[in-house]
Order: structure tokens, then C-alpha cells, then sequence
């Protein structure tokens, strides 16, 4: 899968750059976008050449959520929000279960299915000018894109509950605090950074530090014995990958120097 009009993917020093493309709508998902990106994810599935993941969005806003102008026009508007989150959440599944290190850039509007769309990477950095939403309120929606998932791991059961039910805007620094996100950088850095820290991933163990997120990812809907079992599975796997033996040796040689 290569770029599309909505969603565009570049893939340079082992990183997926995946940039929303619909700045004129503040990046708001339509159906089309939702199913692009959801190729576009599956398609990295298989890649050596992966080892990082940045999401973005094109313009000042990462991603307004939903678009409610398509929603409007639709015939059947109950399925036609259904086929739209159905088409988004199978994206952001498929992401979730990818042993895959995800940063998410964002600056400026961050609503509704922007905000799961953010909580989806696992190292979030935010501009200045960030303010999250959930924004589902305002057109008599409950929330998708797996916000009421993620955002009670976030910041608390309570306080998800009151973000969501009274409609609140948190601002970058009120995140950081939070521990929505994890830095903060002028606007005009989002991109650097991101690509900063994705690069010394990349150079790093990707794959072992993929596998951590991934299993933490799962641990969402696991039980304790469910997530155990996983990580002796991956643990194995990861074992007896070159990445690991390479690292091990080197590991156990400065030991035995620092002995003498």
C-alpha cells in the first residue's frame, strides 16, 4: 500500500511517516480516510524496513474527530457512522497489535476521534498550541476510536469521566500533568522532535521495544494470567531473534570485563 490522496505514507531511515490529508477539514475522518488508513496500516504489517511509526496530521490541527459535514449528507446517517467507525477501528486494532513503536504528533485541534487517534500512539508529543476534546456531546454522540478505553488509562477513571460527560478541553500543559502526553515542544518542532525520537528507536532494539508495547497494548483486555502467558510468548520469540542475541553477547562480554 502506498500513499493516498487522504492519507499519505513516507518511509524513510526505517521509520512510517503517516500523515492525515485533508487540512482544509482540519483532518476530520471521513469514510475514504478511514479506509485508507486502514490499508495503509495493514500494509506495514510485513515491512523489515519499519521499525518506527509516525502519525501525523497535514496543516496547523492533528485530526477534528469525525466528519459531521459527511454525516449530514448521508441517506442513512445511523449506518453511515457505523461503517465509518467500523472502518476506523479496524485501522486502529490492526495498529494496536503491531510489535511496532507508534509516536503520534499533534498540534492544535485535537477532537472527538482525533483524541483516540492521539491516545493510539504510545509516545505522544504535543505542541503548544494542542487542546484535546472529546466533543462528542456537541452532536449527540458517545465516543469511538477507543477513547473510552484509553483515555480512563491515561488520567484516571473520574477524571476521563468528567473530560467526556461535561465536555472539557484540556490544554497541552493540562496533559502533560496529566499523563496524556509526553512532551511538549513549540508547534513548529512537533515534526523534529517526533522524527528525533523515532530515530533513536529505530537505531536501538525496535523489535524488543515494539513487542513491550505491543503486549501492553493487549493488556487492556487482558487478565493478569493472559498477560503473563503473552510475555512468556513474546520473551521466547525475541530470545532467539539475531536483535537479541547480538545485544546479550555484548551485554555478557562487558560483564565479564568489569569482573576482572
Amino acid at each position: 500500500m502506498t500513499s493516498t490522496e487522504l492519507v499519505r505514507l513516507e518511509i524513510s531511515d526505517d521509520i512510517a511517516h503517516i500523515t492525515l490529508n485533508r487540512p482544509g477539514s482540519l483532518n476530520a475522518i471521513n469514510l475514504q480516510m478511514a479506509l485508507d488508513f486502514g490499508l495503509i496500516v495493514d500494509s506495514l504489517a510485513d515491512r523489515d524496513d519499519v521499525r518506527v511509526i509516525v502519525i501525523a496530521g497535514e496543516g496547523p490541527h492533528f485530526c477534528a474527530g469525525g466528519d459531521v459535514i459527511e454525516m449530514v449528507a448521508a441517506a442513512d446517517r445511523g449506518a453511515m457512522i457505523g461503517e465509518l467507525a467500523q472502518a476506523i477501528h479496524r485501522g486502529l486494532i490492526a495498529l494496536a497489535a503491531l510489535p511496532i513503536v507508534v509516536i503520534t504528533a499533534v498540534r492544535g485541534s485535537v477532537r472527538g476521534a482525533g483524541v483516540g487517534l492521539s491516545l493510539a500512539g504510545d509516545i505522544i508529543i504535543a505542541g503548544t498550541s494542542t487542546t484535546f476534546r472529546p466533543a462528542y456531546s456537541g452532536v449527540g454522540l458517545s465516543p469511538d476510536c477507543g477513547l473510552t478505553v484509553l483515555l480512563p488509562h491515561a488520567i484516571g477513571l473520574q477524571r476521563a469521566l468528567r473530560v467526556t460527560v461535561l465536555d472539557e478541553v484540556i490544554p497541552a500543559e493540562e496533559a502533560l500533568s496529566l499523563g496524556m502526553i509526553a512532551e511538549i515542544v513549540e508547534d513548529d518542532e512537533v515534526s523534529a522532535r517526533a522524527i528525533e525520537l523515532a530515530l533513536t528507536i529505530a537505531r536501538g532494539p525496535a523489535r524488543a521495544l515494539g513487542e513491550s508495547r505491543r503486549l501492553m497494548r493487549a493488556s487492556l483486555g487482558n487478565t493478569y494470567a493472559e498477560g503473563v502467558t503473552a510475555e512468556g510468548l513474546a520473551i521466547t520469540a525475541r530470545g532467539a531473534s539475531d536483535e537479541s542475541r547480538e545485544r546479550v553477547e555484548r551485554f555478557a562480554a562487558r560483564s565479564k570485563s568489569a569482573k576482572r
